[in-house]
């Protein structure tokens, strides 16, 4: 099954490479938290940066409140940084980050790797070819 990302660990967090076909949608979020979870285990990480471009977004109220629960219960203690260059943040947005947040789970949205990296306190920038 193609799942749309890759994971690299980079020493000090985790590198999640979205690629071009990854739709969010309810069926691929599930996976990505399961995915992101066992990840997270293996390494003993719970600081997390993805980068990519997300052209589509399938995700309701009741899917972004969904997302954010599901988030808290599969990695609770998570730092998490969406970059996506030209993402617009709106109101599901908000939603789901504050869903989230009340889960233990802190994850915000850049346009910037730099500013996710502070974001993060992660120092240096790993190589992502």
């Amino acid at each position: 099954m193609k799942t749309g990302y890759s994971f690299k660990f980079s020493g000090n967090y985790i590198y999640v490479r979205h690629f071009e076909d990854f739709i969010v949608s309810a069926q691929s979020m599930n996976i990505f938290w399961e995915d992101l979870a066992a990840f997270c285990k293996t390494y003993n990480c719970k600081k997390v940066l993805a980068e990519g471009n997300i052209f589509k977004r399938k995700m309701s109220t009741v899917e972004a409140f969904q997302f954010g629960n599901t988030a808290g219960k599969k990695i609770l203690g998570l730092w998490l940084a969406f970059v996506f260059p030209e993402y617009q943040a709106d109101v599901t947005t908000d939603f789901f980050k504050t869903v989230a947040k009340n889960r233990g789970v802190r994850i915000d949205f850049f346009n910037d790797y730099e500013d996710a990296l502070q974001w993060l306190n992660v120092i240096e920038r790993m190589n992502a070819a």
